[in-house]
């Protein structure tokens, strides 16, 4: 079985990171290169430094095994979505908000852990409230 794709995968350029406000965290700020996104993503900065002008390859998924009955993370099992990222969160949309007549903003839970997506509808058409999903996250070699 193949493992399954990214409901939405983009590179973001990071603009701003934040890391005032709480210990371990930090709060990054991006545009994203392909599709005209923004982000905002609260991280763990001591598993996980990200500095400005950092690109990332971000990734929105409901599943990462190809086995989508498999609902228990084992590392000694067979590849998943998640072997190609450098850090996973798993959590739930809270909030789904229509901004203009062609953009919606996605807002997620990881734990406590915030995002906010805003994208072009026919981007995040498939993303509904209450929805389970994990983010991924992976260094690109690109510094800007």
């Amino acid at each position: 079985m193949s493992l399954p794709s990214c409901l939405f995968e983009d590179r973001f350029v990071i603009n701003t990171v934040d890391s005032g406000k709480f210990d371990r965290i930090g709060r990054i700020r991006g545009r994203s290169v392909g599709f005209d996104a923004d982000l905002i993503l609260d991280i763990n900065n001591e598993l996980f430094p990200v500095r400005e002008k950092e690109s990332l390859y971000i990734g929105l998924s409901s599943q990462v095994s190809a086995n989508p009955n498999d609902i228990v993370w084992d590392n000694s099992g067979p590849q998943t979505l998640m072997d190609q990222y450098d850090y996973v969160m798993y959590g739930k949309i809270y909030r789904v908000e229509e901004k203009q007549s062609d953009r919606r903003s996605l807002y997620a839970s990881f734990g406590g852990l915030l995002m906010s997506l805003t994208a072009d509808k026919n981007l995040v058409g498939d993303f509904s409230l209450d929805m389970r999903l994990y983010c991924l996250v992976r260094r690109s070699e690109d510094i800007i």
